[in-house]
C-alpha cells in the first residue's frame, strides 16, 4: 500500500501469524526492510524478530539496518 500508516498495521497484525504461516510473509517483510518510511522499516523488523526461527531467511536483510540512519529503525 502506498500509506505507510497501512503498511505498520498490517505488519503488527503479522506478529499474529500461526509459526506455519509465518514463511508466507517473510519474503514481504523483507521487502518492507527497505521502505522509505522508517516506521515500516522498523515495523517489518519487529515482526520479524517475533516471527523467530521461521524468519531466519530474514538475517542477512537485517543486518544493514544495524547501521540505519534513523536510531529507531536501529533498535
Amino acid at each position: 500500500d502506498a500509506d505507510s500508516t497501512v503498511r505498520i498495521s498490517a505488519a503488527d497484525v503479522l506478529t499474529q501469524l500461526d509459526p506455519k504461516q509465518a514463511a508466507t510473509v517473510v519474503p514481504t517483510l523483507i521487502a518492507s526492510l527497505k521502505d522509505k518510511d522508517e516506521q515500516a522499516r522498523r515495523s517489518a523488523a519487529y515482526v520479524l524478530g517475533q516471527l523467530g526461527p521461521a524468519a531466519k531467511d530474514a538475517l542477512p536483510a537485517l543486518q544493514p539496518l544495524l547501521k540505519d540512519d534513523n536510531a529507531v529503525v536501529r533498535q
